[in-house]
């Protein structure tokens, strides 16, 4: 009688363990779409601030080259 309560004992853990993994899949599926829309927003945001920046570089190395008196120094500060 102690192997058939062993062996039912097992199959409800057993039966226990499948269906709280299958819903901690289920609601890491469900958590996981809304992640990655965060992070993609602040790789956009990331993104955006570094165009930016690298527009607003430019414009000032352009502003710095047209006002250079020698033409050497507004060549150089255009290859920049």
């Amino acid at each position: 009688m102690t192997l058939y309560r062993n062996l039912m004992r097992d199959a409800v853990l057993s039966s226990d363990v499948e269906a709280r993994k299958t819903g901690l899949q289920r609601e890491i599926n469900q958590r996981n779409p809304d992640y990655f829309g965060q992070e993609v927003q602040k790789l956009d945001a990331w993104a955006d601030d570094l165009k930016l920046g690298l527009k607003q570089e430019i414009k000032e190395v352009r502003c710095t080259a047209s006002v250079s008196p020698m033409l050497e120094e507004k060549l150089s500060w255009q290859k920049k």
